[in-house]
């Protein structure tokens, strides 16, 4: 075992020292006490896909590598159990079949069952010379009825697909002619054929009609209809303004004037916009995950992110959020709408550390916000879920099981000088094991995470009106500790706070007191 794989073991798996609040919802009847760790004999890997079958099997898709020219990708099949699914590839794990490196950068299953997966095919450096689309059987093999054995190679890259219910699928193609990057969108057949009665010849120049864009997400609506979001613009820097967008096209690959301003719905927040990714609700309605930036008055730049809903027209929903926009303190890294209408995020929550020097890191954190995007504090401990042993290295894939339990699959590493990601899938119980009377909240509209604190907290509440706000922490014995928030005034709708803690507050009991011009709301909180 090399000293990497050492470390990582010994951090994911030994949690004698470590709080009960941070492995309580662990579910114990997964894999080894709620975890389960890829091992790729030493190399390094990372999670890019992570989805569910109907069946209750569960697959994982990313890439295993070392520091130098090795790179390959795979596809692991898990047991309801966690235990590998061994009637699937070789013992449960599918390795690539190219040469080169190859790296997902999209696999869905197909309602047969079948799994297809999109991807660039990497050459010397950060370039690429080519990208793929690959099939395999239920079984994990290669499905020798698509494209070349399996197979299709593009010639170009490959960003993001989409399959379609009538077995064709849509696929966005960079391609790099030397001066431009442009980007088009390709038809194509079950069976791996450009599909020719689409648009013009099987595809649709989505430069010529959209401008220079960035796509990140596409989905297909109960009617037919295709969406795809993006920017549009140079998204590098703030330094070239940048414009989210999402476009709606017909069957046909025409833009229907029937969404938003001829088919595409703008947003303008700041000097830098990114529609991420988008979810579509049964009634037509969007929900999407928005990245803006922008410069204060030093010159300094600020990230923002949004998640807003429009509905069916692409108009602002103003029963979601304020006026169809929530502020969220940190990006998503998934975004998964639920059957009920509550949302399901999967993020890195930044934690401050001083070993072996003082940092900003990175743990894994879950939320779930109610349908009219408040945070639901009936989830997890207050609404959140986050656990400071599993720091996260890289994007935190998180998909709710139908009983209700939790699947994420994590790219997990330590970042001391560098990181070296391995890969590990966690299944977690929802229901907050913390419902003592030391940890109980009521339904007040006030959310505080992480709950035990360390040190500094983060406040978010929904007010229904302006409010003057004060926060105070007490100790266990009544006496106050520290003002953190002092008469405060503050608008209508959602909001976040966070709050720098005493440096020298000691581990125990305390309470946030929150007070208003009308309510006093109380928040005990262990350290």
């Amino acid at each position: 075992m090399n000293r990497v794989t050492f470390f990582f073991l010994t951090a994911l798996f030994l949690y004698n020292n470590s709080t009960m609040a941070q492995n309580e919802y662990l579910d114990s009847q997964f894999g080894e006490d709620g975890k389960v760790l890829l091992d790729f004999n030493g190399y390094e890997s990372q999670i890019n896909a992570l989805l569910l079958q109907p069946d209750g099997k569960t697959i994982v898709a990313g890439s295993y590598f070392n520091h130098g020219g090795f790179w390959k990708y795979y596809i692991d099949r898990f047991m309801a159990n966690g235990a590998y699914d061994t009637a699937f590839g070789t013992n449960g794990r599918i390795i690539n079949e190219f040469p080169g490196k190859p790296d997902f950068r999209c696999v869905r299953i197909l309602e047969d069952a079948k799994i297809l997966g999109c991807g660039i095919i990497y050459s010397s450096g950060s370039g690429f010379s080519q990208s793929f689309l690959v099939q395999y059987n239920s079984d994990g093999s290669l499905d020798l009825s698509f494209g070349n054995q399996g197979v299709v190679i593009l010639p170009d890259s490959a960003n993001e697909f989409l399959v379609k219910s009538a077995g064709k699928f849509f696929v966005v193609q960079q391609v790099i002619n030397g001066v431009t990057n442009e980007r088009k969108l390709l038809c194509y057949n079950s069976n791996g054929t450009l599909d020719l009665t689409f648009a013009n010849n099987g595809f649709l120049d989505l430069t010529a009609l959209l401008g220079t864009i960035t796509v990140t997400d596409l989905e297909l609506d109960n009617e037919g209809r295709l969406l795809l979001s993006g920017s549009l613009g140079d998204n590098s820097t703030f330094v070239s303004p940048t414009q989210g967008f999402i476009a709606r096209f017909n069957q046909n690959g025409t833009l229907d004037s029937s969404f938003n301003t001829d088919g595409i719905l703008n947003f303008n927040y700041d000097i830098k916009n990114i529609v991420k990714s988008i979810n579509i609700y049964q009634d037509g309605k969007i929900l999407c995950s928005v990245d803006s930036g922008y410069y204060d008055e030093n010159y300094y730049p600020h990230n923002v992110y949004k998640i807003i809903r429009v509905d069916r027209n692409g108009n602002f929903d103003a029963s979601f959020g304020t006026a169809g926009v929530i502020i969220r303190p940190f990006p998503e890294s998934s975004l998964e709408l639920q059957s009920d209408g509550k949302i399901l995020i999967g993020f890195r929550n930044p934690i401050q550390v001083t070993d072996p020097v003082p940092r900003t890191t990175h743990e894994l954190g879950i939320t779930q916000l109610l349908p009219n995007g408040s945070i639901d504090i009936g989830f997890g401990q207050n609404g959140i879920i986050t656990n400071s042993m599993l720091m996260a290295a890289g994007d935190v894939q998180a998909r709710k099981l139908p009983n209700g339990k939790i699947m994420v699959g994590l790219t997990y590493g330590p970042d001391v000088m560098s990181t070296h990601p391995q890969s590990a899938l966690f299944r977690f119980n929802a229901a907050s094991a913390l419902s003592g009377s030391e940890f109980e909240v009521k339904n007040n509209g006030f959310m505080v995470y992480p709950n035990p604190i360390r040190e500094r907290l983060h406040l978010y509440f929904n007010l229904n009106q302006s409010e003057v706000l004060s926060v105070d922490l007490y100790d266990g014995n009544g006496r106050l500790v520290s003002n953190l928030l002092h008469q405060k005034s503050c608008l209508a709708g959602l909001h976040s706070e966070h709050l720098q803690l005493p440096p020298t507050l000691s581990d125990g009991l305390y309470v946030l007191k929150i007070t208003s011009g009308r309510t006093v709301t109380n928040i005990k909180l262990i350290k």
